[in-house]
């Protein structure tokens, strides 16, 4: 078992904490990356208060994916959890991250079968 713990602080202090699950299979929507977390009550995904999507990609080798920024001024965290990716002129295997701001997008390639954790987040 993996595990990953990810904070996101919050953009309403004084809003009641709450808990929600949801499942989804990533496998099953290969070469896109699915959307797992939003601020928004009716899009995919766990609801979060604060201006930030989390999106996960299984991506094929040799395929080049493009993700769009959610929102001016957010930046991604790319996190590589299976495989390795370019992204940009930067080469990443499992376990590596990259950070990146003022982008309206970003292209991930897989050099091998690879999983990507996306986390687009106000800067």
């Amino acid at each position: 078992m993996h595990f990953l713990q990810i904070w996101l602080t919050t953009d309403q202090p004084e809003a009641a904490p709450y808990y929600d699950q949801v499942s989804f299979d990533a496998a099953s929507s290969p070469d896109f990356f699915v959307q797992v977390v939003s601020p928004h009550a009716r899009q995919a995904g766990v609801q979060v208060r604060q201006q930030a999507w989390l999106h996960v990609g299984t991506l094929t080798p040799g395929v080049a994916t493009t993700y769009a920024v959610k929102r001016p001024g957010n930046g991604v965290y790319a996190f590589v959890l299976e495989g390795n990716v370019r992204i940009g002129n930067q080469q990443l295997g499992a376990y590596d991250a990259l950070g990146t701001w003022n982008i309206t997008h970003l292209t991930v390639e897989a050099l091998s079968p690879a999983k990507v954790l996306l986390i687009d987040v106000p800067m």
